[in-house]
């Protein structure tokens, strides 16, 4: 597989069109220390790409649909990103796999010179692949992706240095965040403590009817309620939150895929696989693939 030069890639636009990919440039490629670019896929399979980032960069990408597999050969790991994840990429090599349908990324690419701040977090991180979840709805934020879909956005530095480390200061080690990634709603509603109690124990025979009684609610309000406040129904919020624990199990601490469905509460692989599909873009055997390439430790030189 061709490795590609993910900033000069994208500022040239090469390499991207063969793979079904449409690059949006939101600013002109030489505006100086700081670039943005929309990332457009459709595919009816898994796809698979390899690139590079290069020493002096920051690259910090924000998933604003779909779903993808990214692996690390630096650090031999493998990370869920979905709708939400923002994620810092350091110098290094990785390799990633998009699932089915439509997948959207924002990217944000600064130079070190840009601020003092960034050549701390590249210290910090330390050859780490940081990874979080933002609230796609928070005003800046969906502003930005407002924007950069429907052509207003202003190539100014100020807005884009602002976003940029918006989404920085969203990869803390915070507790919010953690219980976002794994599927707690980032808005806070009467149905917090039900939707984190699924995210830690999502092998519960949950159901909309014991949901609704322990919140005090008939299964018609509840339902109504729920939906209107998280723009997905019980059941499916139940199956969001099994299937990225369930793939995450299998990248973060190398289940089987049989393993992982037991421990997240799936019935049989069938069903599971199924909904792993429609929530992800995946099948099971799609993942343990990719899962079963060695990635190597490669030392990366500093320039």
């Amino acid at each position: 597989m061709r490795t590609v030069d993910l900033v000069s890639s994208l500022d040239q636009n090469l390499g991207w069109a063969d793979q079904g990919v449409e690059v949006i440039p939101l600013v002109p490629s030489g505006f100086d220390g700081i670039r943005a670019f929309r990332s457009l896929r459709h595919h009816k399979t898994p796809v698979n790409a390899q690139f590079k980032v290069e020493a002096g960069t920051t690259v910090v990408g924000l998933r604003v649909k779909g779903c993808s597999i990214i692996q690390s050969h630096r650090l031999g790991s493998s990370h869920l990103i979905r709708e939400g994840s923002v994620y810092l990429l350091g110098e290094g090599v990785y390799s990633t796999i998009f699932g089915r349908g439509e997948c959207e990324t924002l990217f944000l690419i600064a130079d070190k010179s840009l601020s003092p701040s960034l050549s701390v977090w590249q210290e910090t991180l330390n050859g780490q692949f940081c990874r979080s979840h933002v609230n796609l709805e928070s005003p800046q934020i969906a502003n930005f992706i407002h924007d950069t879909t429907n052509g207003g956005f202003v190539g100014s530095y100020f807005a884009l240095a602002a976003v940029l480390f918006e989404l920085l200061d969203q990869l803390r080690p915070d507790s919010i965040q953690t219980k976002a990634y794994y599927g707690l709603p980032t808005q806070e509603s009467q149905f917090a403590g039900l939707c984190y109690d699924v995210m830690v124990k999502p092998a519960e025979d949950w159901t909309t009817a014991g949901a609704a009684e322990r919140s005090g609610y008939s299964v018609y309000h509840f339902s109504r309620t729920f939906r209107q406040k998280h723009g997905i129904g019980f059941n499916e919020y139940v199956a969001r939150v099994r299937c990225t624990q369930a793939v995450m199990l299998m990248c973060d601490k190398g289940l089987t895929s049989t393993m992982a469905i037991d421990q997240v509460g799936f019935g049989d692989r069938v069903s599971a696989n199924r909904t792993l599909i429609r929530e992800i873009g995946f099948s099971f055997a799609d993942i343990e693939r990719v899962l079963s390439v060695k990635i190597y430790r490669k030392a990366v030189v500093s320039g």
